[in-house]
């Protein structure tokens, strides 16, 4: 049985392709936090925030990541830039999931 392909490289060049395109970033900084290249990762969803801060998925995903790499206080602030755009744009349900994991982080 063969392996699936790789869909790195099509995702890293539609990405380039489309730079201003929030949805295809963030799937390629979920594909690499799957394979575990969590700096990668953490580069892209910082791109992600940085060109599309309205992109309110990115917040819980990039905080659950920033657990990963051990940057607790950071997971923290990505999860509070959250909330208060989750607030801002009466999203509830976006900000009760967001409260519910800083309320997990603890102090």
């Amino acid at each position: 049985m063969s392996s699936p392909p790789d869909r790195l490289p099509g995702m890293i060049k539609y990405v380039e392709a489309h730079p201003d395109d929030a949805f295809p970033r963030y799937g390629l900084a979920m594909e690499y936090a799957k394979r575990g290249e969590l700096a990668t990762a953490d580069e892209q969803f910082s791109e992600l925030r940085r060109r599309h801060p309205e992109y309110l998925a990115a917040y819980f995903h990039h905080g659950m990541l920033l657990l990963r790499l051990e940057r607790k206080a950071d997971a923290r602030r990505a999860w509070e830039e959250g909330i208060r755009l989750a607030t801002a744009k009466g999203d509830t349900h976006a900000k009760s999931e967001l409260e519910a994991v800083l309320a997990d982080l603890g102090p």
